[in-house]
């Protein structure tokens, strides 16, 4: 077993139903791009922290994001999906920017219900969220369709003034949830370079490129169960078989990239 170095960023909670388990990407190991249709485009200069000005009262054209490598068992039930993604604006005024489209792409096509009237106007800074895990955004999906290149996520903006901008935090993630054929619980999700997976075995961290890492894993009082450290590899898995029923918390840190969030054992 590789050894892995872990520190924490940010937290993020998603556990819901017994018979759920969930897998997850985000952008930061997808594709992102415009697309052609009117409004203004979207710039890809900063990686993972797509921005957009607005000269003037107008749209943004769609950001589209694909490619999120979902790998869900060709036997799983799917019953509900969930994006996820942060933002900054700049020179943008109360009440003036807030999505005017959010929907999920089907072999690359907008599909399913649109969210968008769900949405805030945008703040100085904050964190979105759309959909849950029984909520499948109007559609019946298959792994299939999830696990094909085509499967994401895309949004645009409307500004009603000029000068506004907004940067994407760090990518859109999307949180997928389904029942297992076997009924076993698992997930996955995925940061910037990061893809964490679970089950009641083992807790598996998957890095873009060997880094030396570590994983730790406390209570809710933030007391220290288990850590352990691993070596360069693009891979680490910890043992939490021994771990009791409850809700756990994961730290974990691999070269630059950090990423914690919550897990449960039944």
């Amino acid at each position: 077993m590789q050894k892995i170095l872990v520190s924490i960023l940010f937290l993020s909670a998603f556990f819901a139903q017994k018979s759920i388990m969930a897998q997850s990407a985000v952008n930061n190991t997808s594709v992102v791009s415009n697309c052609g249709c009117p409004g203004e485009l979207w710039s890809f200069t900063t990686p993972y922290k797509p921005w957009v000005y607005f000269p003037m009262a107008t749209n943004s054209k769609r950001l589209m994001h694909t490619n999120y490598n979902f790998n869900i068992p060709a036997t799983a039930s799917i019953t509900g999906v969930k994006v996820e993604y942060g933002y900054t604006t700049f020179a943008t005024p109360a009440n003036t920017l807030k999505d005017s489209l959010v929907v999920l792409l089907l072999n690359g096509t907008m599909n399913g219900e649109d969210k968008s009237p769900e949405s805030p106007y945008f703040g100085t800074s904050g964190n979105l969220s759309f959909g849950g895990p029984n909520d499948t955004w109007n559609m019946y999906l298959t792994p299939a369709d999830i696990n094909s290149p085509g499967f994401g996520f895309n949004f645009k903006l409307f500004s009603s003034v000029a000068n506004a901008q907004l940067t994407v935090a760090n990518g859109a993630s999307i949180t997928v949830y389904y029942n297992n054929a076997a009924g076993v619980k698992e997930w996955q999700n995925a940061s910037e370079g990061m893809q964490v997976s679970f089950n009641r075995q083992y807790l598996t961290a998957k890095f873009n490129k060997a880094e030396t890492s570590t994983i730790q894993i406390l209570d809710l009082n933030g007391k220290m169960i288990l850590s352990e450290e691993f070596q360069v590899a693009d891979s680490a898995s910890l043992r939490i078989e021994n771990l009791k029923s409850g809700v756990y918390i994961y730290q974990i840190a691999s070269g630059p990239h950090r990423k914690s969030g919550k897990f449960n054992i039944d």
